[in-house]
């Protein structure tokens, strides 16, 4: 049910242009009057039943994900000057370079005309001054003077869509404060994101660094402190999940609170033969890990494991199967009814499909491999739960990496050997010492256990960096289409989930996903959406141009696309003997590619060098120099996105007609819809 009713909804988020309610309305009706008809008339239909089960349920999904997405607040139209709000503070987070992020939201400007606005139902996050270090506490309501901007349209085709995920998270708008904010009431009231803060500074005070950062993670599930390089570490060495709460901190908590109270329970006589010991151990476990998604914020991958826990809980008091795909079933359905977006989400991605895999794989391991080596005593014992956790790793590991693959464009090697040290580390060292540091926490005793905790993360990055050293730790691949994604996952569904001959499809579908990114070609040539930065693929380099100042984070996104490790800045000299550079523009000799980028006196009097050019980029607006040949300047890259350009074969695509005409879509041109009040009646 799941897999289909997802598939509705990826229907639905993939178009190019928005679609009426109605088709999935009547697909829903069409699928549900046949399912009855069929039941009623005839019975013995299965294959006929089924397939109207399928359509009701590609229905459905659509439904629920057109519902979703017309649901939520346009994007606002914003200021193009400094404005002044005033809001309440929401969410704070301390980024790595020291400054201080904001989440406000029920923000109302104060400086006309902007003052005409309602109040806005979306939130705003703003960086603070570098040198305001006010007092302030999730609560507060604040006003601040601030630029702001949309957010901001992906940095090339088929890359991570800010645009998509800030409508569904309700975010309206990103800046950065110009001058310190002024507090203008204090909050009363003690909410969990101001114990999570408080927490949190509490762990920055005692453990300052990347591994303060880490353990802030863990116990609150604030992130903003931790570097991408550091990030990137853990990802090459395959151990990114332990920065994300999902199923392992969730799990282990439960573990650990319940396999407590059973010990201590356990010590009476009495209670262990009066009392329903397992249930009370398992209640209270239950709770222990409510309590800590809590506090940790509600990440969806630790929504998915909570539903799945409690299940779990649920079947071992009554004697029966903890863990089935029925768990998974169930845990999938509850977040594609409530969110369908989340079909969409990486993290949603990867923690469904090596949970599939490790309950369709573990069984059959188990049975073939490991079942003689349990039960047994020593080092046989030892090498049984050693082997238990390398099957484990290895399940889902495979089991993500063509999602890695999909998503950011690596391939990691040794992510088996890495989580073999690091989990359990995380399961017997980091977690429980963590636990007992929140238990204790401004107590003073908190300083030796989070201390004990850190010896626990610095072994875990340490481990991370002997990998990522590895040679071969990370390997590039091509970009992999969205249907060859698809097809893997379709393909992983029907080899987890089925049990007759269809597991054949289900290798062939994998295969053919995979396989998907050897087929395409990057391109040779990328622009940014802004029109200000241009990117021309080289051996081992890309050289980029930017008109104002290069943005970090379009180069580096660039470069895991392309695949480069280096990136040349374009100056007044040339880099390599394919490109000459005069005052006004760049030739790429080989390609025939004239590139302008300023305007000279006599600007149309330079038509000479438009000889032997195929292709003209220009980071002028609306200034063609050449009118016989291709052309592509700022306006269409701000009308129409960050454009890739492939020479060989002419070929130029927007990354506008790949995301279409959609609610959350926004050229850079756009300024949003006026979030005016209603007009009086006369």
């Amino acid at each position: 049910m799941p897999v289909i009713l997802g598939l509705g909804s990826l229907i639905y988020f993939t178009l190019t242009s928005e679609p009426d309610l109605s088709y999935g309305f009547i697909f829903s009706i069409f699928g549900l009057i046949g399912m009855a008809v069929i039941r009623w008339r005839y019975p013995l239909q299965l294959n006929l039943y089924i397939f109207h089960c399928v359509v009701f349920l590609l229905g459905s999904g659509f439904c629920l994900a057109w519902l979703q997405t017309h649901r939520q607040e346009p994007f606002y139209r914003l200021p193009t000057h400094a404005a002044t709000m005033k809001g309440k503070i929401r969410r704070i987070e301390i980024l790595s370079s020291g400054k201080t992020r904001v989440l406000v939201h029920r923000v109302h400007f104060l400086s006309y005309p902007e003052s005409e606005q309602k109040e806005w139902h979306r939130y705003i996050q703003i960086t603070l001054f570098h040198t305001d270090h006010s007092q302030i506490n999730v609560g507060d309501w604040i006003e601040v003077k601030a630029m702001l901007k949309h957010p901001f349209p992906p940095v090339r085709m088929a890359s991570y869509d800010l645009q998509f995920h800030d409508w569904f998270k309700n975010i309206g708008a990103y800046g950065y404060a110009i001058a310190p904010i002024n507090v203008i009431r204090k909050s009363d009231k003690t909410s969990i994101q101001l114990i999570r803060e408080k927490i949190a500074c509490r762990i920055r005070i005692l453990l300052p660094g990347e591994t303060g950062a880490i353990a802030q993670i863990l116990l609150t599930g604030i992130d903003a402190n931790l570097s991408q390089e550091k990030r990137h570490v853990f990802a090459v060495a395959g151990l990114a999940h332990l920065l994300a709460i999902a199923g392992l901190h969730l799990g282990t908590v439960m573990l650990i609170v319940g396999g407590t109270v059973r010990w201590l329970l356990l010590r009476s006589e009495y209670i262990a033969l009066h009392w329903p010991v397992k249930m009370i151990a398992l209640s209270i476990g239950w709770i222990a890990g409510c309590i800590y998604l809590f506090l940790t914020g509600f990440h969806l991958p630790a929504i998915r494991s909570l539903i799945m826990a409690s299940l779990i809980v649920f079947a071992m008091s009554m004697d029966r199967r903890s863990l089935s795909m029925h768990n998974l079933m169930l845990a999938a359905l509850m977040i594609l009814i409530f969110s369908p977006s989340s079909i969409m989400n990486v993290s949603f991605q990867m923690s469904m499909a090596a949970v599939m895999a490790i309950i369709a794989g573990y069984g059959w391991g188990y049975d073939r491999f490991l079942k003689k080596s349990k039960n047994t005593c020593g080092l046989k014992n030892f090498f049984f739960y050693i082997s238990e956790a390398a099957w484990i790793s290895f399940l889902a590991g495979l089991a993500v990496c063509p999602i890695v693959m999909a998503h950011f464009h690596e391939l990691n090697l040794y992510f088996i050997l890495a989580n073999l040290i690091a989990v359990p580390v995380t399961m017997f060292l980091i977690m429980p010492t963590g636990l007992l540091s929140l238990v204790t926490i401004g107590t003073g005793i908190d300083y030796y256990f989070l201390h004990l905790m850190a010896y626990g993360i610095n072994l875990v990055i340490n481990t991370a960096r002997i990998v990522n050293d590895f040679p071969y730790a990370v390997i590039w691949v091509k970009d992999m289409p969205g249907w060859g994604l698809t097809c893997y996952f379709i393909g992983l569904c029907i080899i987890c989930l089925c049990v007759t001959r269809l597991k054949s499809t289900g290798i062939l579908l994998i295969t053919i996903g995979i396989i998907s990114c050897l087929w395409g070609k990057n391109p040779d040539l990328v622009t940014s959406a802004d029109g200000q930065m241009i990117a021309i693929r080289r051996t081992g380099f890309i050289w980029v141009i930017c008109q104002h100042g290069c943005n970090k984070y379009t180069i580096e996104g660039w470069k895991q696309y392309l695949g480069v490790s280096k990136v040349r800045i374009q100056f007044s000299h040339n880099h390599d003997r394919n490109i000459l550079c005069k005052d006004f523009y760049c030739k790429l000799l080989d390609e025939h590619v004239l590139i302008i980028l300023k305007k000279p006196e006599n600007f149309f009097s330079q038509a000479e060098i438009c000889h032997a050019m195929r292709l003209e980029i220009s980071l002028l607006w609306e200034q063609r120099l050449c009118p016989d040949i291709s052309f592509v300047d700022k306006e269409k890259n701000w009308v129409y996105g960050s454009h890739s350009i492939w020479l060989n074969s002419n070929k130029i695509k927007n990354d506008l007609s790949l995301r279409g005409n959609r609610p959350w879509v926004m050229e850079p041109i756009q300024r949003g819809i006026p979030n005016l009040p209603e007009a009086l009646s006369e």
